[in-house]
């Protein structure tokens, strides 16, 4: 079996929608909410879950008009160098902080920790040639 890519957001395919936290698959992947104020659509928080139907059916963050929209993240406990710590990551880890690069540079404001918030910055200030991220152990 061929290395799975980096979890980029374009690698992994297209968020998919759920009206439903029940209707969620019972597996890994990272997840955003997001709320519509005046006709405008603001992700309101980025995050990750080994289980995703677990974990949003016990979200208490959820409103009326929140729409949940997901992406499934195979072989999710594949680790991945991370570039700014040096160290190893799990895939679905990569995915998140990736996915938050991409929210962040599309001028959404999403609330997530300060330590993904720096992890970001520090990204983003790495020379072109050391944002790679290259597959280190298979489980």
């Amino acid at each position: 079996m061929p290395n799975p890519n980096a979890p980029t957001p374009r690698s992994l395919g297209r968020w998919r929608s759920c009206t439903n936290p029940r209707n969620l698959p019972e597996s890994a992947g990272i997840y955003r909410m997001r709320r519509t104020r005046n006709r405008v659509t603001q992700t309101m928080y980025v995050g990750k879950a080994s289980n995703l139907r677990q974990r949003l059916s016990n979200h208490n963050r959820l409103r009326g008009g929140d729409k949940i929209q997901f992406k499934l993240v195979p072989h999710s406990r594949r680790m991945y160098r991370d570039p700014v710590r040096q160290a190893n990551r799990s895939r679905l880890d990569v995915a998140e902080r990736l996915h938050l690069r991409s929210e962040l540079a599309r001028g959404q404001n999403c609330r997530r920790n300060h330590d993904l918030r720096q992890w970001v910055r520090t990204y983003n200030a790495l020379p072109q040639s050391r944002q790679t991220i290259r597959l280190t152990r298979r489980t």
